[in-house]
């Protein structure tokens, strides 16, 4: 959760108390050993990923609801004016995409770490590619900066990615 959080003090007591952060984690590292060049597994590995990332955010939804509900529970006692609703809106989108964000910076880090970690094999066969595909992730990494859409980005990314299996024999 440390780890994952990258100094993020909030995020690392949420990720602390989730049980597939593991799983979301080894998905990440995992991805570059099934890449095969293809654009077919690289749109399935995407999807698997970006579905992980679904399920992660769940109870943050879950939050936002029962915030809706009590917001709507006040302006029915209360009124509609000043109720703040627009604002509870705005400031759950910003919530929910900055959390997305966060777990697809932490999962490319994964990624990128298993193509260092291959590099420095003394049995990888193709340095380049790994370095290559580290920039790449790191690219992809800032590109979230300007807020693209995550599908296209990481269906991308995966297509462009060597498979790490394919430049070391050994894993």
């Amino acid at each position: 959760a440390a780890r994952a959080s990258h100094g993020d003090l909030e995020r690392a007591r949420v990720l602390a108390t989730d049980p597939a952060l593991a799983e979301r984690r080894t998905a990440f590292a995992e991805a570059p050993h099934e890449l095969d060049g293809t654009g077919a597994v690289a749109m399935r590995t995407a999807a698997h990923l970006l579905g992980l990332i679904d399920a992660a955010s769940e109870p943050l939804a879950a939050r936002h609801a029962t915030e809706v509900a009590d917001l709507e529970d006040r302006i029915r006692a209360y009124g509609e004016r000043g109720s703040g609703k627009k604002q509870l809106e705005e400031r759950h989108k910003r919530e929910l995409r900055r959390y997305r964000t966060d777990e697809l910076r932490s999962g490319l880090a994964a990624m990128a770490a298993t193509y260092r970690d291959t590099a420095v094999n003394p049995a990888t066969t193709d340095v380049v590619a790994c370095a290559d595909a580290v920039r790449a992730i790191h690219r992809a990494i800032e590109a979230l900066d300007r807020n693209p859409n995550e599908r296209l980005l990481v269906e991308a990314l995966l297509w462009s990615l060597p498979d790490a299996q394919g430049i070391s024999p050994t894993r």
